[in-house]
């Protein structure tokens, strides 16, 4: 065999095996496109294009919010020493923000930043989710028990 490739280059000692079986026909795999540049999409891309999220995913995504805006502070941690002071300086913003020809409803600005800022008291908010996340494993797991196959 080596004396009969003598004299031959790589190229045509390759090109001679590769003729010898006959072409195969395989199928390629779709590929999705993705931004990891890999082609298959990430955990994340693909929980984001999952439209059932399960109770923990959408607490975390409530948790961890990937867009901060002032509803954030609803699942923040606000100490009570900077409440009121948080609560000014939100409520003066707002209104700084606001289109100086139209009318400005002060109380509605004040009550809906009291609202948000209370709930992210002391973590309340965290709290509450996470209250909420352990009741619904809560009542699968009972269901589970008592035969019905889970919620």
């Amino acid at each position: 065999m080596v004396e009969k490739n003598k004299g031959k280059t790589e190229e045509e000692i390759y090109r001679e095996i590769s003729q010898r079986a006959p072409v195969r026909k395989v199928e390629t795999p779709e590929q999705s496109t993705s931004g990891n540049g890999k082609g298959t999409p990430t955990i994340s891309e693909a929980m984001e294009q999952s439209s059932d999220l399960t109770d923990l995913q959408s607490a975390i995504a409530t948790m961890f919010p990937k867009d901060v805006n002032v509803n954030s502070t609803m699942i923040g941690r606000i100490a009570p020493e900077v409440f009121l002071a948080l609560w000014q300086i939100q409520s003066t913003d707002e209104v700084m923000r606001a289109d100086p020809t139209e009318a400005i409803d002060i109380n509605e600005i004040r009550t809906r930043n009291y609202v948000r800022l209370s709930i992210g008291l002391d973590g309340m908010g965290r709290i509450d989710i996470a209250k909420l996340l352990g009741a619904v494993k809560e009542e699968k797991e009972a269901a589970k028990m008592l035969g019905a196959g889970g919620i």
